[in-house]
């Protein structure tokens, strides 16, 4: 899977206005990958791409109105699946959108996405948990990540570390893919 985003791949739309967040690169990089599996078994963790393009795909979300199947991550057994998680799993265990809070929730469904689907893309920003970027800080040898900094008006694809300890903005965002079968 192709993942280098150039400026005039950007998508830009009014919804979550795309062009002033990680949005811009996120969702390039996932409608990739969804074109990548399209017609496999794939399953989207958080409704994101519903918003943007009609999903070919199962949609898992608890609370979002887009989800085609209103569950919960851990309810999900990834063997066997593709799975999609843009900008979700830094909100898991934290209380967010009225849920439970159980911090460690973050890193056991990222080790449970990452270990048991057959190929992923999980995307996060920099900085909103910090648990989970310190997890992934002390743990990058075990996945293949990549960061989207942005620059003024440009993103870059980075392997620079100390993206991990910037304090939370729409500028950073690390990208963890597994691409296996």
């Amino acid at each position: 899977m192709d993942t280098i985003i150039k400026p005039e791949d950007y998508f830009i739309h009014r919804h979550n206005k795309t062009g002033r967040n990680e949005r811009c690169v996120e969702l390039p990089l996932a409608f990739r990958f969804l074109d990548m599996f399209k017609g496999k078994k794939l399953y989207e963790i958080g409704a994101v791409t519903p918003y943007y393009r009609k999903p070919e795909h199962i949609v898992i979300d608890p609370t979002d109105k887009m989800a085609s199947r209103r569950q919960f991550s851990q309810d999900i057994d990834y063997k066997g699946l593709n799975v999609l998680s843009i900008s979700t799993i830094e909100h898991m265990g934290r209380g967010d959108y009225n849920l439970d809070v159980n911090e460690q929730l973050c890193i056991v469904e990222l080790k449970r996405m990452y270990q048991d689907s057959l190929n992923c893309l999980i995307t996060f920003p920099v900085g909103y948990n910090k648990i989970l970027d310190k997890y992934v800080k002390d743990n990058r040898d075990k996945y293949n990540h990549f960061f989207y900094l942005k620059t003024g008006k440009i993103w870059n694809k980075t392997m620079d570390i100390s993206c991990f300890d910037m304090e939370y903005s729409p500028n950073c965002v690390i990208c963890i893919l597994k691409i296996g079968n």
